[in-house]
């Protein structure tokens, strides 16, 4: 199988609330930003803990 990436990919880290929770409504909307803008991949942050 062969994988092929193009175009811009980020490393995206994920909002959290003063909580310490995930913020997934900025997450989501945060992505589909991106994605509506162009980004080609997303990497998340493993060495974060994520």
């Amino acid at each position: 199988m062969k994988y092929e990436m193009g175009g811009i990919g980020v490393v995206n880290p994920m909002p959290r609330n003063p909580d310490d929770t995930v913020n997934e409504d900025e997450y989501r909307r945060h992505i589909s930003w991106m994605a509506d803008h162009g980004l080609g991949f997303l990497q998340p942050c493993a060495g974060m803990g994520q």
